[in-house]
């Protein structure tokens, strides 16, 4: 199919302005020069209407309504052959390119700032999760974009799923496979947030120590034919190879909230999604309270030093 230079959405023109790559759909970033002064740039994608793309549709209406992590349908039109979507553009880079820069330069992204933007994106998840009744199913650093300065967003659903239409999914149904959950990977029948929760969590690891857990294949070690790597699993305070350091305390936290959600086992990680948010919320909690003692300690320091000194001119 040639290349479009204008894609008319009910009578509404978008001018295109470059072709991007898309997996299951023709993807464009494209100006709306109705919209404002310079206009406004917008996502486009082009399905071919079948069973899969209209369950889609439905799944980002019910997804992107009042959730400031996750872009909603600005129009929308369908004919026999074809569904378009207008969608936000949402500007920044994506998680991965974030992350490939941090590899080259690690004070490229803090541990700091990883528990801020991971926390932020769990509530979005949850919230697609809970309120839309939806699994994401192929979460990873590509469909996330990073907005600065402590937002990521959603960008791409492709292999979501209604919670309800868990019992004809099959196995890889959706998932990349090092960021997917083992039960993703596998023909199981019931697969619920617990698998996004594992998928998000990977992607934490990574941004924390740029690795991806258990040697580099993620999910795929609970899986029967993986299963030397389960015992591979190394904390992420144990990889910071001089990141920015923050306090042992809220390193022991953010430990053991990682190692929950890439529990191998389903039913050993996180229950609901209010205790995960806790757990994160505990995390921010210890972060702040850890702050607020750094000006007072170095003060104390300061003044010892001070009274040293005097004692040392007497």
């Amino acid at each position: 199919m040639p290349d479009r230079k204008v894609i008319q959405v009910r009578g509404r023109r978008y001018r295109v302005l470059e072709k991007l790559s898309g997996r299951s759909s023709e993807c464009y970033r494209a100006v709306d020069e109705r919209a404002g002064r310079r206009g406004e740039h917008r996502a486009i994608h082009i399905y071919r209407r079948n069973q899969r793309a209209v369950e889609y549709v439905k799944v980002l209406r019910r997804a992107g309504s009042n959730n400031s992590n996750l872009p909603g349908i600005l129009e929308s039109s369908w004919d026999a052959e074809e569904i378009v979507l207008v969608l936000p553009w949402i500007k920044g880079p994506t998680l991965e390119q974030q992350l490939a820069r941090a590899r080259r330069d690690p004070r490229g992204l803090s541990s700091s700032q990883a528990i801020r933007l991971f926390r932020g994106l769990a509530h979005g998840l949850c919230h697609f999760n809970t309120h839309r009744n939806l699994i994401h199913g192929d979460l990873h650093p590509g469909n996330v974009v990073v907005i600065q300065p402590s937002r990521l967003v959603m960008i791409d659903y492709g292999s979501s799923w209604f919670a309800e239409r868990t019992t004809r999914r099959e196995a890889r149904d959706g998932g990349t496979e090092r960021y997917a959950a083992p039960e993703l990977l596998q023909a199981e029948t019931q697969v619920d947030f617990r698998a996004d929760q594992f998928s998000a969590t990977v992607m934490w690891y990574e941004m924390l120590t740029t690795r991806i857990p258990y040697e580099g294949i993620g999910g795929r070690a609970g899986l029967q034919e993986y299963r030397e790597w389960r015992e591979s699993y190394v904390a992420p305070s144990r990889l910071q190879q001089g990141r920015e350091r923050i306090p042992a305390s809220v390193w022991k936290q953010v430990d053991q909230a990682v190692r929950t959600g890439l529990q191998l086992d389903p039913d050993r990680r996180y229950p609901s999604r209010s205790k995960w948010l806790k757990a994160l919320e505990d995390i921010k909690f210890e972060v702040e309270r850890t702050q607020r003692l750094s000006p007072a300690v170095t003060m104390v320091l300061r003044a010892g030093s001070w009274i040293g000194s005097k004692l040392g001119r007497q």
